[in-house]
This record gives structure tokens, C-alpha cells and sequence, in this order.
């Protein structure tokens, strides 16, 4: 983006920026500089210039930053990042059975997945304590499922989760992969699980959570930005108050005790994708504004 806004009187062709990186102020905006004035003040050089035709941010919570940041609402265009629900298919969960035994995972327990990297910000702290909660119920034939856990993104936080977890004795209830997966592994992933749990502090959007709800997978996810974009409560999703170990533990517990509520939110989160989150639909919006901008004189 800086370079292209630089010398964008020099290029003689239309310029489009996306634009979906997380703020989290006062920690970062772009996460160009550790020094979080210095970083909000190079994103706002770029924005507010305008030297570009269009900005596509993929979410309301970025383009409400993009705004706030002195981007021209003119030309801003918010247009939902999709997902493809050809590869992300709820088909895919008659192979369940094949799919925990290439994994390792056990074949009748209740998986819960957590899809995201093992960070403080995605809940992985809440989420282990409700796990001890669970065990504590009775409830020890629900597994956890932590496919990034192999080769974590924060080491320093892995082995903090490492300790709680021998700390609140679950060590064969939280599970951890043998292998790295892929993007092109989470079918896999997903067609193995039964919940998926997305307890973060904050949200771009949430495609790890659209991708299970393409599946038929339920999710629980936290009432933060850009989660609450994608669900409404009881219908395609769950939603929970952020850091909420007692809610994280109560709505796992529900689903599990509840096929109506399971078969209710699985329908309710296809249906979303099909309206709303179809890459299909992001494809052909993107094509619109681009054949107007080409247009133009």
C-alpha cells in the first residue's frame, strides 16, 4: 500500500487496495512498527492520502477502521470476504469416521475444535479453564482439539497452555496433533469435529468460523467485532461474552446436551453462508465495482 500510494501518479492504471488488517488499538493498527503512535500514524500517511481509486475492506469492523483512519467513503467499498463452499462442504462429514483415524483423534467422543493459533488474544486461556470445568461436571468424554498446536505461533504462550493443562490434570482430554495442517487440511479437520470454538477478544471477521459453519459444524464464538458481524445468537451460532470461562463452559455443555439446538445451528450457519458468505457472491461483487471503475472516466 505504501508503495503503490507513493508513486501512484507515476502508475497509469486504476489502483485498489483490501484492506484486513486487525487493529487492536493500543497495541497495533497495521503491525508495520512495535511502536503503536508510529504504526497508527503510517497507516493514516496512506489512508488519508487517497492516492488510490478504490479500498475493499472485507469486513463493517475494518471498514469502520478505514474510515476512522481518513480513508474517503467515496472510495471505500465494503464488500464481505467469502469462502468456498465447494471445498468447505458439509458432505464431507459422512467421512468422519476416516477422518479421526488419519488424524489420531478418538472415534466416539464429542470434539470441540479450536481452529485458531495458540495466542492470548484467540481465548485459549478461557477455553483450557472450561475444559476443567467440564471434567469437573462429569463431562469427560468431550475432547479438545488443538490442530495449531503443533507448531505453535507463540512459543512463550504454548507453554504457558502446556503447564495449565498438566496444571488442571486434562492432559488426555485436551488433544494435540502428530502433524502440521494445512489450509487445504481443514476440511479434514472440520469433517472430524463436532463443535467449533472461536472464544477470541477480537475479530477481523472470523473465516475459520464461516468455514465451519459451511460444514454444518456449530460454533461458539464471543459477542466481540467482527464475530458478531457473522452470527446471531440461538440461530447460526452461539454467542458468549468475551473472557467468560462460566459462559464458554455453560454453551459447550449446552450443544452437547442438545440435538435440537445442534441440528438448529448447523441449518442456521449453512443458511448464512449460502446468503451472506458465498465466495461466489464476493466474486461477483468484486467484478461489479471493478467493471465500473474500469468504466469510468
Amino acid at each position: 500500500m505504501f508503495i503503490l500510494s507513493t508513486f501512484r501518479k507515476t502508475i497509469d492504471s486504476k489502483v485498489v487496495f483490501t484492506f484486513h488488517n486487525t487493529p487492536d488499538p493500543p497495541n497495533r493498527i497495521l503491525g508495520y512498527f512495535k511502536n503503536f503512535f508510529l504504526d497508527k500514524s503510517f497507516a493514516e500517511f496512506i489512508i488519508k492520502n487517497n492516492n488510490y481509486d478504490l479500498l475493499i475492506p472485507g469486513s463493517k469492523f475494518y471498514y469502520d477502521w478505514a474510515v476512522k483512519l481518513g480513508a474517503n467513503p467515496e472510495k471505500t467499498k465494503l464488500i464481505y470476504m467469502g469462502i468456498e463452499k465447494e471445498v468447505f462442504d458439509s458432505k464431507l462429514r459422512q467421512n468422519k469416521a476416516m477422518y479421526r483415524k488419519k488424524i489420531g483423534l478418538p472415534s466416539s467422543d464429542f470434539i470441540v475444535t479450536f481452529p485458531s493459533r495458540i495466542i492470548r488474544r484467540k481465548g485459549i486461556f478461557e477455553l483450557i479453564n472450561a475444559f476443567s470445568l467440564l471434567k469437573k461436571s462429569g463431562c469427560n468424554n468431550i475432547k479438545l482439539f488443538l490442530p495449531a498446536s503443533f507448531s505453535p505461533f507463540d512459543s512463550g504462550c504454548y507453554e504457558e497452555i502446556s503447564h495449565l493443562i498438566k496444571k488442571l490434570g486434562l492432559d488426555g482430554i485436551i488433544l494435540k496433533p502428530n502433524k502440521l495442517f494445512s489450509y487445504y487440511d481443514m476440511p479434514m479437520v472440520y469433517g472430524a469435529s463436532d463443535l467449533v470454538v472461536m472464544p477470541s477478544y477480537y475479530e477481523g471477521l472470523g473465516l475459520a468460523a464461516l468455514e465451519s459453519m459451511s460444514m454444518g459444524i456449530p460454533v461458539i464464538a464471543t459477542n466481540v467485532v467482527g464475530l458478531n458481524e457473522i452470527f446471531e445468537n440461538n440461530k447460526n451460532g452461539l454467542l458468549i461474552k468475551r473472557q467468560s470461562v462460566e459462559e464458554l463452559y455453560t454453551a459447550i455443555k449446552t450443544i452437547y446436551i442438545n440435538p435440537k439446538l445442534y441440528h438448529r445451528l448447523s441449518m442456521g450457519g449453512k443458511q448464512t453462508i449460502n446468503n451472506k458468505f458465498e465466495i461466489k457472491n464476493q466474486v461477483n461483487k468484486l467484478e461489479k465495482v471493478y467493471t465500473q471503475l474500469i468504466n469510468e472516466q
